[in-house]
């Protein structure tokens, strides 16, 4: 599963690139290297969490399931 879902990230990246590759020939071109920051800009952003998803209070009830990050592996 983890195989799948590094092809679906690497797949989801290299069509972010081609449609910024055309959008920048569209407008007058800008270097490969200047996409690869955008790309790179644009998906670090999507991965960052809303504040607002982080401040959400949630009622906790007994048997309710979690995950955290473990700040020693981050795992």
């Amino acid at each position: 599963m983890k195989v799948d879902l590094e092809e679906v990230i690497e797949l989801t990246r290299d069509l972010i690139k081609t449609q910024l590759l055309d959008l920048k020939s569209a407008e007058g071109g800008a270097g490969s290297s200047s996409v690869d920051e955008d790309v790179t800009a644009k998906l670090l952003a999507a991965e960052q969490p809303k504040l607002e998803e982080l401040c959400t209070k949630r009622d906790w009830k007994v048997g309710d399931k979690c995950l955290a990050i473990w700040s020693d592996d981050g795992q």
